[in-house]
């Protein structure tokens, strides 16, 4: 299995407003941010039932809830909440259990089958908050295995909790933005295995059906300069470049030499030593894993592969943490 981990930034805003408040010092209902969430990361390990993330913020427009009570179909995901702790006055620690919903009827093995139809098998998360000395932007760190991981619903269940609490009233929504990181991008680009563009043509018959499979070609960049051509356009869509995401699949082909084919689809694949990375321009952030190991990390190497991540990052994040 690949261990790992992945960074959020998180800001705090009242309800839907646009503006995040300040973490430190304002006002969230007579407390500190800090305070606050720790009394909602209470509240959610104290009711142990699972829950079907993503839970929804906004109500019908009857004002009824429209978060299921239970997953209901594959693909859905459960979030089960276990314990937390304040390791220090700005950092808090939760685990949580998290999965998706299979869709498999039976768990066979030596001993016994077990019935698991309508289950969510699951994986145990650690999910670090971590608050700034100053300003409105700290770090939502969470636990990722085998690409698998719970920073959206932490998020989103946080909000609910505080939205639950006073119906109607104030409540405090946590927003979560994945940190990007050129320097994490480079080197995948510049030093993995294996680079491929992938293209996608949905091609149609004489009679105008589209064929059942679409014609895919993969380009495979071994020289140093088409890579260096992708890591620019690359750089582009980290940064949110509209123009550069609304032609990525021509300028895509472009790189990879191939002419006339006009694809209607392109991303890039990139194969490290175990671990294969997918990128485009709307999910360029999912490359950001930094992996641990084939083991789960004990707590002193789940720190210290955190702190040594943050040390390259001190000067792109801007503002003090503590551990």
């Amino acid at each position: 299995m690949a261990y790992g981990f992945r960074m959020f930034y998180i800001h705090l805003h009242e309800g839907f407003g646009r503006s995040p408040i300040e973490l430190k010092d304002g006002d969230f209902g007579g407390k500190n941010a800090a305070e606050l969430l720790a009394h909602l990361l209470g509240q959610l390990c104290s009711d142990q039932s699972t829950r079907v993330a993503m839970p929804a913020l906004k109500k019908a427009k009857d004002g009824s809830e429209i978060t299921p009570d239970m997953p209901q179909e594959r693909g859905d995901r459960g979030i089960k909440w276990l314990k937390w702790e304040r390791v220090s006055p700005l950092h808090l620690r939760a685990v949580v259990r998290f999965g998706t919903m299979s869709g498999h009827d039976l768990a066979i093995g030596p001993a016994a089958d077990i019935d698991i139809n309508g289950t969510i098998p699951t994986h145990k998360y650690r999910v670090d908050l971590l608050l700034p000395k100053a300003g409105d932007t700290g770090l939502l760190i969470a636990e990722d295995i085998d690409r698998v991981c719970p920073g959206g619903a932490v998020a989103q269940w946080i909000s609910k909790q505080s939205q639950s609490n006073d119906p109607g009233g104030k409540w405090w929504r946590v927003r979560i933005e994945a940190l990007s990181d050129e320097q994490r991008l480079t080197e995948l680009i510049k030093n993995s295995k294996k680079a491929e563009i992938r293209m996608k043509r949905e091609g149609k018959t004489l009679g105008g059906k589209r064929y059942a499979s679409p014609l895919t070609i993969v380009a495979q960049l071994d020289r140093t300069d088409e890579r260096n051509r992708l890591l620019t356009e690359a750089k582009k869509w980290l940064t949110g470049d509209k123009e550069a995401k609304k032609n990525s699949v021509a300028v895509l082909a472009e790189i990879a030499g191939v002419e006339g084919l006009r694809p209607d689809e392109a991303d890039v694949k990139l194969t490290d030593a175990k671990t294969g990375h997918r990128i485009k321009p709307e999910r360029i952030d999912e490359v950001f894993v930094y992996p641990t190991g084939d083991l789960r990390a004990t707590p002193d190497k789940w720190k210290s592969e955190i702190m040594t991540r943050l040390s390259v990052l001190s000067g792109t994040l801007k503002f003090d943490i503590e551990w």
